[in-house]
C-alpha cells in the first residue's frame, strides 16, 4: 500500500506515509491506540489484519474511517482486497437568537439577555456563543443558552450567534439593535417657592417642571423620601410635617438616568396665639399690633356691628405677611359710630 496524497509513487519502507492504524470500532475511533503500518509489518502480516477490524487515520485531513482487509497477497505479487466505510458527514446545528427581537432599541448603557433555540439532528448542541459582528459577546453550554451582554456605547450592533456540535457549527440569523446615549432630564421644584414658611402640623404640597419624557419625580428632605410621583405635574402632598427647617430636592428619572434639582428651602413653624394690643389714635390713624409668626400670613377683618352669636358683617380689609413676632395693622380714623376688628392666621395653602 501506498499513499498517492502524500506524494508516494510506489510502496515504501514506511508506506503509507501520513495514516495510522489501530484495530478495533469506528465507535471508539478517537480512543483507540495508533500505529504506523511498518510497526505491524513483524512477522505474519496477513495473519494479524486479515478480517480484523481496523479503523484508519488520515492525519493531515483529520479523518477517520473503518477498514476491514479480507485478502492480503504475497508482497510484490498478490492482491490486497478490503471493505472500508467512512463515518457520516456531521450536520452542522441550526440556531437562531429568540431575544432580543430584531429591531429593538436599548438605552445605554445597555444590559442585554441574550437566548437562543440551536438544535442538531442525531446529536446535542454543546455551546453557543454570542457576536456583536466580530466580537464576542459570551457563550453558554445548555439550552437556553444565556448570556447577559453590557453594551456601553450607543450605535447599531449586528448580533449573530454560533452553536457548536460534534466540532461542527452553525450560524444563525443576524439580529438587527441599536443602544441608544440617553439625555439626563432636567427637573425643577415649582411649589413651595424658597423660603416659605408654614404652621405645623403641615400638610405641605410639592410639584415639579420637568423635561420631556421623565417617568418618576422622588422628593427628599435632605436623604429622607417624602413621597414620588408618577405623572407631570408630579404632585405630592407631605402630611403632617413638624416645625422645623426643611431643605427638599425633587429626583426625575428617565431611561434609568437621574437628575437632582436644586434646593428650596422651607420652614415650619409652630404657630403662636393671635392677640391684639390696645389699640391707638396718633396723627389721625386708627392703629393696633398683635402677636404672629414671621413669614405667616394673617388677615384683618373689620365689622360695624356684632350681634349676641358674634356674627356681623365683617370685611376683610388687609391682608399682611409677618415680617417679624408682631405685626402692625393702620388705617384712617373714621367717623362711623362703632368699629370692631379682628385678626386670623391664614391657613397653609
Amino acid at each position: 500500500l501506498y499513499n498517492k496524497a502524500a506524494g508516494e509513487t510506489g510502496a515504501g519502507s514506511v508506506s503509507p506515509k501520513d495514516t495510522m492504524w489501530a484495530f478495533g470500532s469506528i465507535d471508539n475511533a478517537t480512543t483507540l491506540s495508533y500505529k504506523t503500518m511498518e510497526s505491524l509489518r513483524n512477522g505474519n502480516l496477513a495473519g494479524r489484519i486479515v478480517n480484523q477490524p481496523m479503523v484508519v487515520h488520515l492525519v493531515a485531513e483529520d479523518i477517520y474511517f473503518s477498514i476491514k482487509f479480507t485478502t492480503w497477497g504475497k508482497s510484490g505479487a498478490g492482491t490486497v482486497s478490503y471493505t472500508r466505510s467512512t463515518p457520516a458527514a456531521a450536520v452542522a446545528p441550526t440556531v437562531s437568537i429568540t431575544s432580543p427581537s430584531n429591531g429593538t432599541s436599548f438605552s445605554a448603557p445597555a444590559s442585554i439577555n441574550l437566548t437562543a433555540t440551536a438544535t442538531v439532528t442525531g446529536g446535542t448542541v454543546t455551546n453557543v456563543e454570542y457576536f456583536a459582528g466580530t466580537t464576542s459577546l459570551g457563550h453558554a453550554t445548555a439550552s437556553p443558552f444565556n448570556v447577559t451582554a453590557n453594551l456601553t456605547t450607543p450605535g447599531s450592533y449586528a448580533l449573530t450567534a454560533v452553536a457548536t456540535a460534534s466540532g461542527v457549527s452553525g450560524t444563525s440569523p443576524v439580529v438587527n439593535i441599536s443602544v441608544t446615549a440617553v439625555t439626563a432630564p432636567s427637573v425643577a421644584i415649582t411649589a413651595p417657592t424658597e423660603g416659605a414658611v408654614f404652621a405645623a402640623p403641615a400638610n405641605v404640597s410639592f410639584t415639579a417642571d420637568t423635561s420631556a419624557g421623565v417617568t418618576n419625580v422622588s422628593y427628599f428632605n435632605g436623604r429622607t423620601l417624602l413621597g414620588s410621583s408618577q405623572t407631570a405635574p408630579f404632585n405630592i402632598t407631605a402630611a403632617s410635617l413638624a416645625a422645623g427647617a426643611y431643605t427638599v430636592s425633587a429626583v426625575a428619572t428617565t431611561s434609568g438616568t437621574s437628575t437632582t434639582s436644586s434646593l428650596v428651602h422651607f420652614t415650619v413653624v409652630d404657630p403662636v396665639a393671635t392677640s391684639l394690643s390696645a389699640p391707638a389714635i396718633n396723627n389721625g390713624l386708627f392703629s393696633f399690633n398683635y402677636s404672629a409668626n414671621q413669614g405667616l400670613t394673617y388677615i384683618i377683618q373689620k365689622a360695624s356691628s356684632l350681634n349676641s352669636a358674634g356674627t356681623s358683617d365683617w370685611t376683610p380689609v388687609a391682608t399682611n405677611v409677618a415680617s417679624s413676632g408682631s405685626a402692625t395693622f393702620s388705617e384712617p380714623v373714621s367717623s362711623d359710630a362703632a368699629r370692631f376688628y379682628r385678626v386670623a392666621r391664614v391657613p397653609n395653602p
